[in-house]
């Protein structure tokens, strides 16, 4: 009986609950183990200088409800994540994103919260205004020049933090 390795506790923990969370280490790649937990309902990977999220995160889009992925060091995001339609909130501040794929929204219906806040996106993606239940949107501290008309269709949309851009006029 010997004792297990904090990452198989993690992973078993992970299991049981669907959620996993690493903050504050130091990683190198994507932890691939987290993207076998069936019931995957939590993702959170929070300054751990991550720097790329795998397209393997489709394998999690029947489960995955929240993606905490906040401070670390990601300029841009998969096309792969456009899968996740139970999705409820993202929150990726405090990054290097540049650039978001253009369908990144496109089956996010139930996407609530959205924070990308802190990064340095010049433009957002039109496919926003597929997020119909989105409540909270936090574009504040990027370097946008422009919003997406299609923002309006955002009809249940309270929250939207624009501060610290570039941004010459609202849509």
């Amino acid at each position: 009986m010997g004792n297990k390795s904090t990452k198989q506790q993690r992973f078993e923990n992970a299991s049981k609950t669907g959620v996993f969370s690493l903050e504050d280490k130091h990683l190198t790649s994507f932890p691939s183990d987290a993207l076998k937990i069936e019931a995957l309902r939590m993702l959170t990977i929070e300054n751990c200088g991550l720097s790329k999220i795998p397209s393997d995160i489709a394998k999690v889009s029947n489960t995955l409800q929240r993606a905490k992925l906040a401070r670390n060091k990601l300029k841009t995001l998969p096309e792969a994540m456009a899968s996740l339609s139970n999705l409820q909130q993202l929150d990726v501040k405090q990054n290097q994103i540049s650039d978001l794929p253009p369908i990144l929204f496109a089956n996010m219906a139930n996407l609530k919260e959205a924070y990308f806040g802190q990064n340095l996106l010049t433009s957002f993606p039109p496919s926003i205004g597929s997020a119909t239940s989105l409540k909270v949107l936090d574009l504040s501290n990027n370097k946008l020049l422009s919003l997406p008309p299609s923002l309006s269709l955002c009809a249940s949309l309270q929250d939207l933090l624009l501060n610290a851009n570039a941004l010459p006029s609202l849509p």
